[in-house]
């Protein structure tokens, strides 16, 4: 008897466990990093004389063309303006903004990395973009995407969009953690009536 459940729960690990030796690149809760190196950017300077960006905002695309999560962040390093085309600036870019994960339950296909460089001058925004690296997204375990986070992006009217992620694994806990704290508080009150 003791054998049949040893090998019943390796087998139950296997399955679980499989994903993790994939042959893909990427899979959910792959960690993506949000590294530029000297990179070009030029800038119109006919709507906005000589705006210079300020901030990073890498968005993960998935095959579909939807933005399902984003970072911004600061530049770390920009390098002087050199002039190109009459009426643009030529910016080299270096920044390390940490790094992004694949979200949970990922559809299978390429994703994309795309950094959005803008700078904020009063309401207006002054932005360029460029895709930087694809992402090939395969199959993962249900412990790949228990590991990984759900993002969802909330967007607040006047004060633009927000990234809101949480791992999966912290949002199980806390659904069966805060119904077990709530009625361990209302069993020690009813116990405290009592006396």
């Amino acid at each position: 008897m003791r054998w049949k459940v040893l090998i019943l729960i390796s087998l139950l690990g296997i399955t679980l466990l499989s994903g993790l030796a994939t042959a893909f690149p990427a899979k959910p809760g792959t960690r993506c990093p949000l590294v530029l190196n000297n990179y070009p950017i030029v800038t119109d300077t006919l709507i906005l004389p000589d705006w210079r960006p300020s901030r990073i905002r890498w968005n993960l695309i998935n095959p579909q063309g939807q933005i399902v999560s984003f970072v911004d962040a600061n530049i770390n390093q920009i390098g002087a303006g050199s002039g190109g085309p009459i009426g643009t600036t030529t910016w080299l870019v270096t920044t390390n903004s940490g790094f992004q994960e694949i979200p949970a339950f990922a559809e299978k296909g390429e994703y994309r990395m795309n950094a959005m460089f803008y700078d904020k001058f009063f309401i207006f925004v002054s932005q360029t973009g460029a895709d930087i690296y694809s992402i090939n997204v395969g199959d993962g375990s249900v412990v790949d995407s228990l590991n990984a986070p759900v993002s969802y992006i909330l967007s607040v009217p006047i004060l633009g969009d927000y990234c809101i992620s949480i791992e999966i694994i912290y949002l199980i806990a806390a659904v069966i953690i805060i119904p077990i704290f709530i009625l361990m508080i209302i069993d020690l009150r009813k116990g405290a009536r009592k006396k």
